[in-house]
């Protein structure tokens, strides 16, 4: 287990410096907006899920996103459906770190004085240790035949290094709606965004790679 500090950021017991952190929202409980799913120009609701599978998209055109509760505003949110919203300025500094694994669609927020972007992070590793991390998987009990032998519920993610490789930011294959940093945009992103928390994930090498 990794115990919260009380600004959302975790710290792992070991001594063993933490490779690779999971990207979510800052849930401290400080006074802040919630977002909802993203609009196109036309009006139509745009599924948010859309923009959490790993996928390249073709550019959807204007973008707008109503509040679900209006509040401060964030660098980082996850609005519905774990959907990243982020600032142009964080926007910005992920696209100095990494070209290839991200596409930002900007969006207008009503009232929003800086400008935001939904992030679709588009490369996806699998790279679950699956014998150390804790999974429940679809069964056919469960009355998803489409999903049987999927995972279910992924908890104490242990990720798989020698498989993750060079990988910094990317979706969990398998477990999509998780983000993941390695260590060098952890760093250079660590406290200069509001919304955004890192949590150390376990790592192993598997033993015929040591």
């Amino acid at each position: 287990m990794w115990p919260p500090f009380h600004d959302g950021h975790t710290l792992s017991l070991n001594l063993k410096v933490p490779r690779f952190y999971r990207v979510t929202d800052d849930t401290t409980g400080r006074p802040r907006w919630y977002l909802r799913g993203p609009t196109s120009a036309s009006g139509d609701a745009l599924d948010p899920r859309t923009f959490t599978q790993g996928r390249h998209l073709p550019d959807p055109g204007p973008l707008h996103i109503e509040f679900r509760r209006p509040g401060p505003s964030l660098d980082f949110t996850l609005a519905d459906f774990d959907m990243p919203v982020v600032s142009a300025a964080l926007g910005n500094k992920l696209a100095s770190l990494i070209t290839d694994a991200i596409q930002r669609f900007p969006v207008t927020i009503a009232g929003a004085t800086k400008r935001f972007e939904i992030l679709n992070v588009t490369s996806v590793v699998r790279c679950l240790d699956e014998s150390r991390s804790s999974i429940t998987y679809w069964q056919p009990s469960d009355g998803r035949p489409d999903k049987v032998g999927q995972y279910q519920i992924v908890l104490n993610e242990v990720i798989d290094a020698t498989r993750a490789a060079s990988a910094q930011l990317f979706r969990l294959g398998g477990w999509e709606i998780e983000i993941v940093a390695a260590t060098p945009i952890q760093s250079a992103l660590f406290g200069q965004f509001t919304g955004l928390c890192f949590q150390p994930l376990g790592d192993s090498v598997p033993d015929a790679a040591v």
